[in-house]
């Protein structure tokens, strides 16, 4: 809006006639200002979706506003690249009539300094993509342990389940066994109901037994018990051996 009132105020007409570029440093200028204050809101944004504070209050992390901003960033950095492309390509300014050196110069400065702008603002594009990509790379990562501590709670669920199935199992198998034909239920059997329980304990010792100790625990501590058994006989068989040497001695 404020373009054209201070349009060309501080430019050379003598360089400006000489040198149409020169003319136009404050277009370029602008532009690059405006890319400036357009990249800082964005920095804006991204430290938002970013923040860790952020990615933990939210109940269901989404990477659209990451790769929406990322995809704009890749916009204005591919623009970027041309205007610093034409850039370089008129460091020697093409003048249309002779200038005094120190003109001539003050020429050059200006392409110098616009190029040494937008290459800033070029490498700032790229950088707040790279966060972009850390960020939606944080968010997938924490979706996957969200993910995964729902598992491990829903495996402790199941083993639960397993537990109790290694009780009431083995117990409705010798319920199923017997019938509860009992004498104590008027059943006509000779069967006490003592009996019930003295069949269940065994089951149920056995049970605990496969639940406690799994097939790796089991065959560890067979071997542990094996290894203490021939440990022991080798102490007898030794210390029989120093006892029939004290003898013949």
């Amino acid at each position: 809006m404020l373009l054209h009132l201070d349009y060309a105020r501080h430019i050379d007409p003598e360089i400006a006639t000489a040198d149409p570029f020169f003319a136009l440093q404050d277009v370029f200028r602008f532009a690059a200002f405006s890319e400036s204050q357009f990249l800082n809101i964005v920095q804006l944004s991204v430290h938002k979706e970013v923040a860790a504070t952020s990615i933990m209050q939210q109940r269901d992390p989404s990477i659209s506003n990451l790769l929406h901003l990322k995809q704009i960033l890749e916009r204005h950095a591919q623009r970027l690249k041309e205007n610093i492309t034409f850039l370089e390509n008129y460091q020697e300014p093409q003048l249309i009539q002779e200038l005094p050196p120190e003109k001539t110069e003050k020429s050059r400065h200006v392409v110098r300094t616009l190029l040494r702008d937008f290459h800033t603002l070029a490498e700032q594009a790229q950088h707040l993509s790279k966060q972009c990509e850390r960020g939606m790379d944080v968010v997938m990562s924490n979706t996957v342990i969200r993910e995964s501590r729902e598992a491990m709670a829903q495996a402790e669920g199941v083993a639960k389940l397993t537990r109790l199935a290694f009780i009431f199992i083995p117990l409705s198998l010798v319920t199923s066994v017997f019938g509860m034909n009992f004498t104590e239920l008027n059943s006509g059997s000779e069967l006490s109901i003592w009996v019930f329980f003295v069949a269940s304990a065994p089951v149920l010792i056995i049970s605990w037994a496969f639940l406690k100790f799994d097939k790796i625990n089991l065959r560890t501590w067979l071997r542990r018990i094996s290894m203490h058994l021939w440990s022991g006989r080798g102490r007898d068989s030794k210390g029989q051996h120093q006892s029939n040497v004290k003898i013949r001695v």
